[in-house]
């Protein structure tokens, strides 16, 4: 379906008045859907206002009908209204029909949650929205929140060519068809899934795509895995993200560097307090690496000693490594749980004889909740609460 308009015209009875241009009606469009979304998906709200504007012109129409389909979440819980309104949306992009199907090429972002129902009621609308969510060819991003991630969903998912970004969180992913292709994701996030152990080659190999640029889990055998399928190549992976990462990780985590360091930029790794102990990080391992975060989960050992061995440890195995930008040594906790934390004094001192002389190039340095920040050629200090 293609939306034929033209400017609209201005008549005060039979006399014309000047045409408005075309920039000062997309102005009022972006300030209504920028007012009454904060976010970046459109609130109930504001779905309505712009409704409402579609109905004035065809001209409206054809520059709203984008934003209110940019973004589709279905729910696995949601009211009898949205159900039909959906229901009837796939059935007719699934059947080729317009306007679902040229309504189906607007959507960049498409969601599905609360879909952990196990009855065939529940698995048919799921089925029915993951072979609709395949005809909306300019998906970008996909995201799994609370869902069971079953064939249909990869099989929708295998034909979105243009496939950038996959998010899997608190899901039950069942193993792709063997004959699935790998998706040429981008960004990939893992968060506390479930993914069945003999599952996990085959998931790895359906997302370890060449393009691959951000990974960030939770579950170390996942990215090993994915790390594997990525040695044959040149190292492209520049973004990891590695959670929940326990001392009996350690030589799986040395695998997983020794796969993609070479191009990583950014590294975060929260781990237990004995990892950091056995734990070497080098200049040769990570020769890109322009951000370092280490994060480590027990509260009541994050003191200023650890915090300070820590720094000196990735200070000696990096001098000199002028690329480094960001460096972060955080735990759970803050000087109000009474913890034996790292103070402005500490972090000075670290900051002014050690980090500077290993990081040239550092601008942002965080101990705790402390943070030295380099602005103007002088370092200001801040608290940072976020972990």
């Amino acid at each position: 379906m293609v939306f034929s308009w033209t400017t609209p015209e201005r008549r005060l009875g039979h006399r014309a008045l000047p045409i408005v241009p075309n920039e000062i009606y997309l102005e009022i469009i972006d300030t209504v859907e920028a007012s009454g979304s904060p976010g970046p998906r459109l609130t109930r709200a504001c779905i309505r206002t712009l409704s409402n504007l579609a109905l004035v012109c065809r001209f409206f129409c054809a520059m709203v009908l984008p934003r209110i389909f940019k973004s589709v979440t279905f729910y696995g819980d949601a009211g009898p209204s949205d159900v039909a309104r959906k229901t009837a949306w796939c059935r007719q992009i699934n059947g080729g029909k317009e306007p679902a199907l040229s309504l189906a090429l607007y959507v960049t972002d498409c969601q599905f949650k609360n879909w952990l129902g196990t009855s065939w009621v529940h698995d048919g609308f799921s089925a029915l929205y993951a072979k609709a969510m395949s005809r909306m060819s300019n998906l970008a991003s996909v995201a799994f929140y609370d869902c069971a991630v079953k064939e249909p969903h990869w099989g929708a998912l295998c034909q979105l060519g243009r496939l950038e970004s996959l998010v899997f969180n608190h899901c039950n992913v069942a193993p792709p068809p063997p004959e699935q292709a790998t998706l040429g994701v981008m960004r990939l996030k893992i968060i506390t899934s479930e993914i069945l152990e003999h599952s996990v080659h085959e998931f790895a190999r359906a997302v370890a795509s060449p393009s691959l640029r951000f990974l960030k889990t939770d579950d170390i055998s996942v990215a090993d895995e994915i790390a594997h399928h990525l040695a044959g190549g040149e190292p492209a992976l520049e973004e990891l993200h590695l959670r929940d990462i326990d001392h009996h990780d350690i030589v799986t985590l040395h695998a997983i560097l020794a796969h993609t360091g070479p191009a990583i930029t950014h590294l975060s790794v929260r781990a237990s307090a004995s990892l950091w102990l056995q734990l070497e990080l080098t200049a040769a391992s990570l020769p890109r690496v322009r951000s370092l975060r280490l994060k480590m989960p027990e509260p009541q050992l994050l003191s200023a000693m650890w915090a300070k061995q820590t720094i000196y440890a990735i200070c000696r195995g990096f001098c000199p490594h002028p690329p480094l930008r960001r460096l972060e040594v955080v735990g759970a906790t803050s000087s109000r749980l009474g913890a034996d934390v790292v103070t402005w004094e500490v972090l000075a001192d670290l900051v002014t004889t050690s980090v500077v002389e290993a990081f040239p190039g550092v601008c942002y340095v965080r101990g705790a909740e402390k943070v030295m920040q380099l602005e103007g050629g002088s370092w200001r200090q801040f608290h940072c609460w976020d972990t």
